[in-house]
C-alpha cells in the first residue's frame, strides 16, 4: 500500500475516526449528521409562528405610524396673488425659506413669513416639505443675519396673521394648513 497525502485536513481527520463513531462525542454507535437539503426544512410548528410573527409585525408598524392625517392637515406653501410662480422645486423652496434666494424668477423681491419655531404647523412644514428640522432653519437665518448678508424672515403669531400678511405684501410667501386657505392667496406646488 502506498501512502497518499490527504487532499484536505478534514479528509485526514475523517479517515482517522473509526466508522460508527461520532467526531464530536467519539461514542460508538452515534452517527454523524451529514449535510442533506432535506435536513434544512423547518419543523412544521414554525409555519404557525411565522404567520403570527408577520401579522404582529404589520400591526406594530401600523400602530407606530400614529394617527393618519387627512388632506385638511396638509401644510401648503402660499404666495401673494401677484407672484407669478405656481410650481417651484423643493430646492428652490428650501433656498427661499433659508433666506438664500431673495427674488422670484420675474425679479420681484421675496418677503418670507414664518410661524414661531415651536408651532406644530411650522414643525410639519420644515420636516415634511423642506426636509429640514426647524432648528436648522433657525441656524440658517442666524447665519444670514449675523454675517450681514441678509435679513431674517418676518415672524407672525398664527396662521390667520400669516394669511393676512402674505395676501397684503407684494412678493409674500408663507405656509399654512390646507383647511385655512382663502382666495386672497394662491398655493405654490412643490415639484421634484
Amino acid at each position: 500500500m502506498i501512502w497518499r497525502r490527504p487532499q484536505r485536513r478534514n479528509d485526514a481527520i475523517a479517515s482517522s475516526i473509526p466508522s460508527g463513531t461520532s467526531r464530536i462525542s467519539g461514542c460508538p454507535g452515534s452517527r454523524r449528521r451529514r449535510f442533506h437539503p432535506g435536513n434544512l426544512a423547518p419543523p412544521p410548528w414554525t409555519r404557525h409562528l411565522t404567520r403570527h410573527f408577520v401579522g404582529c409585525t404589520a400591526l406594530l408598524l401600523l400602530a407606530c405610524q400614529g394617527p393618519a392625517q387627512g388632506a385638511e392637515h396638509d401644510v401648503v406653501v402660499i404666495a401673494n396673488q401677484g407672484v407669478g410662480a405656481r410650481v417651484i422645486s423643493h430646492d428652490m423652496a428650501r433656498a427661499i425659506f433659508a433666506m438664500r434666494l431673495r427674488t422670484w424668477p420675474n425679479g420681484q423681491a421675496i418677503n418670507v413669513f414664518v410661524l414661531p419655531d415651536d408651532d406644530p404647523v411650522h414643525e410639519r412644514f420644515a420636516k415634511r416639505l423642506l426636509n429640514v428640522y426647524p432648528h436648522q432653519l433657525r441656524l440658517a437665518w442666524d447665519r444670514v443675519v449675523f454675517s450681514g448678508t441678509g435679513q431674517a424672515p418676518h415672524p407672525v403669531d398664527d396662521e390667520r396673521e400669516m394669511l393676512e400678511r402674505v395676501a397684503s405684501t407684494p412678493g409674500g410667501v408663507g405656509y399654512l394648513e390646507r383647511d385655512q386657505l382663502e382666495d386672497s392667496v394662491h398655493v405654490i406646488s412643490l415639484a421634484n
